[in-house]
C-alpha cells in the first residue's frame, strides 16, 4: 500500500506545484496584459480623448435652456393622453408605406385624434429652440447600468415624437396645404438636431432614423400640391441647417468611452457584462458559490480581457479616423477597419461583436446625409414644377430658380442624380455601393445589402 499512497502523493505534490506555477504565470500576465492596457488608456487621456464615463458628462446646462428638459414633459405628457396607445396606431397608418396599414387611415378623424397632442408639440417646439440639448443622464456616477437604464428610454420616446410631427404633416397634405404639410416635415428634421450633441452611438443612429422619417414625409408632403418659391426654399433652408459633420465623432468617442466602462465588469462578472450588452439572460445569481464562480471565472480570463479591450482600443481609433474627411475616405478607412475586424483573434469577443456595429452606423450617416440632400432637390424640383407646368429637364435647371446650387450626392460629391420620366421624376443617390444604378431602388430592405440606389420620386411608392 505504501509504494501506492507514494505514488499518489507525489501526484498531488506535483499537481499542486503545476497549479502554483500556472498562477504564477497568469498573474504574471495580467500583470503585463494590465499595464500595457494602462498605457494606451494614458496615451488616449493625454490627447485629451474620453476614457470614462464622467468625461461625457459636459458642460452644465440650465434646465429652462436645455431642450431635454421640454422633451422630457412633452413624453410625459403623451402617455397622459387618454387611449394613447390606440390613437398612436391611427396616426401611424397615415405615415406607414404599407399600402394596406394606409388604407385603415380614418382622415376624417385623424384631426381630433392630433388635436389631442397639441400641447405635446408646442414642448417639441420649445425643445427645437433651445440652442443645447442634453439628455439628463448622470454620466459622473460611473455606473453603466444605472446610465443606460435612465438614458435607453428616452430614444423610443424620440421616435414616437418623429411619428407624431409627421402624421400632422400627412394630415395638412391630405386636407391640400402643401406649404404646411412641408413646414411641418421640416419640423421632423429639427427634431433629430436634438439629439446633434450626445456622446453615444445609439443617439447619432436614433437621429438617422428621425432623418429618414422626415425625408419620406418631405417626400409625400412635397409630391401632395403646388409648391411655392417660398415654401421650398424653407423646406431647403430647413434641410441644409442640419450638420452631421462631427456629431459621428463625438458619438464614436463616447462609445468607445461606453465599452471601456464594460471592461471592468466583464472581469468582475462576465456573466452580467454578456447580459448587459445582449448577449445573454442577465442571471439571478444567489448564493456565495454562484458569486465565487463569476468572480473566478472573470479573474481566469483577466488576461483576455485586457487584450480583447486593447484590440478595441486599436480598431476604434480606425474607426474613429474613418469618420473624418471626405466621403470616398470615409468608406475607404472604413473598410480598411472592417478587413481588420477579420483579423482579429477569436478570444477578443467583445471587439468581434461589437466592431461592425460601428461599421454600419457609418454607412447610415452616409445615407443620412443624403437624405438630407435629396429633401433639398426634392423641393427644388416639386418648385420648378409649380412654376414652369412641367419638371425641369435637369436639377441644375431646378435649383437654378431657387438661386441655389445642385445638392450634392455624399457618396460621389457630385450633384444627385435626376431624370424625366413619362410621369414625373425620379431623383437619387447612387448610394454605398457607389454604381449608378440607374435609379433602381435597392431589392432588399435589409441595412447589410448595398445593392441599388437611394431613390427619391414625384410619386412615393407604397409597400405591399
Amino acid at each position: 500500500m505504501k509504494p501506492r499512497r507514494s505514488r499518489f502523493a507525489r501526484f498531488l505534490y506535483g499537481m499542486f506545484y503545476a497549479v502554483v506555477v500556472l498562477a504564477v504565470i497568469h498573474a504574471g500576465v495580467t500583470l503585463w496584459t494590465g499595464r500595457r492596457l494602462e498605457a494606451k488608456l494614458n496615451e488616449l487621456r493625454e490627447a485629451g480623448e474620453p476614457v470614462a464615463m464622467a468625461d461625457l458628462a459636459g458642460p452644465d446646462i440650465p434646465a429652462e435652456e436645455n431642450g431635454a428638459t421640454y422633451l422630457k414633459q412633452a413624453a410625459e405628457m403623451m402617455k397622459k393622453v387618454p387611449g394613447n396607445e390606440e390613437k398612436q396606431k391611427a396616426y401611424h397608418a397615415a405615415i406607414s408605406r404599407d399600402a394596406e396599414e394606409h388604407a385603415k387611415t380614418d382622415w376624417s378623424q385623424l384631426g381630433s385624434v392630433l388635436g389631442q397632442y397639441d400641447g405635446v408639440v408646442r414642448l417639441l417646439e420649445k425643445a427645437m429652440d433651445c440652442k443645447h440639448c442634453r439628455l439628463p443622464v448622470d454620466w459622473k456616477s460611473n455606473d453603466i447600468s444605472a446610465i443606460s437604464e435612465s438614458y435607453f428610454p428616452s430614444f423610443a420616446d424620440m421616435r414616437e415624437f418623429a411619428r407624431l410631427l409627421s402624421a400632422r404633416s400627412a394630415l395638412a397634405a391630405h386636407n391640400g396645404d402643401t406649404t404646411e404639410a412641408l413646414r411641418r416635415a421640416a419640423k421632423v428634421l429639427r427634431l433629430s438636431e436634438c439629439l446633434r450633441d450626445e456622446p453615444t452611438l445609439i443617439a447619432q443612429l436614433v437621429r438617422y432614423a428621425i432623418i429618414a422619417i422626415g425625408t419620406r414625409q418631405m417626400e409625400s408632403a412635397a409630391a401632395s400640391g403646388p409648391v411655392t418659391m417660398e415654401a421650398a426654399k424653407a423646406a431647403w433652408d430647413a434641410a441644409g441647417a442640419i450638420d452631421l459633420s462631427s456629431s459621428m465623432t463625438t458619438a464614436m468617442k463616447g462609445e468607445r468611452t461606453f465599452i471601456f466602462s464594460a471592461y471592468p465588469l466583464i472581469r468582475r462578472s462576465p456573466k452580467s457584462a454578456f447580459a448587459l450588452v445582449g448577449t445573454g439572460e442577465n442571471p439571478k445569481r444567489s448564493g456565495l458559490l454562484a458569486k465565487a464562480e463569476d468572480r473566478l471565472f472573470g479573474y481566469l480570463i483577466s488576461p483576455l480581457a485586457y487584450v480583447d479591450q486593447m484590440y478595441y482600443i486599436d480598431l476604434s481609433g480606425r474607426q474613429v479616423k474613418a469618420t473624418e474627411g471626405s466621403v470616398r475616405e470615409v468608406l475607404r478607412h472604413s473598410e480598411e477597419a472592417d478587413s481588420m475586424i477579420e483579423r482579429i483573434p477569436r478570444y477578443a469577443i467583445f471587439t468581434r461583436m461589437l466592431a461592425p456595429v460601428v461599421s454600419r452606423a457609418i454607412a447610415n450617416q452616409i445615407k443620412a446625409q443624403a437624405n438630407i440632400e435629396g429633401c433639398k432637390g426634392l423641393a427644388a424640383v416639386h418648385a420648378y414644377r409649380t412654376a414652369r407646368g412641367s419638371y425641369p429637364a435637369t436639377l441644375a435647371e431646378a435649383c437654378s430658380l431657387l438661386g441655389r446650387e445642385a445638392p450634392l450626392d455624399p457618396y460621389t460629391g457630385k450633384a444627385l442624380l435626376y431624370r424625366r420620366t413619362a410621369g414625373g421624376f425620379v431623383l437619387y443617390s447612387v448610394g454605398e455601393n457607389l454604381v449608378d444604378d440607374g435609379g433602381k431602388p435597392s431589392r432588399s430592405k435589409s441595412s447589410d445589402k448595398k445593392d441599388g440606389d437611394l431613390v427619391w420620386s414625384s410619386t412615393p411608392q407604397m409597400e405591399g
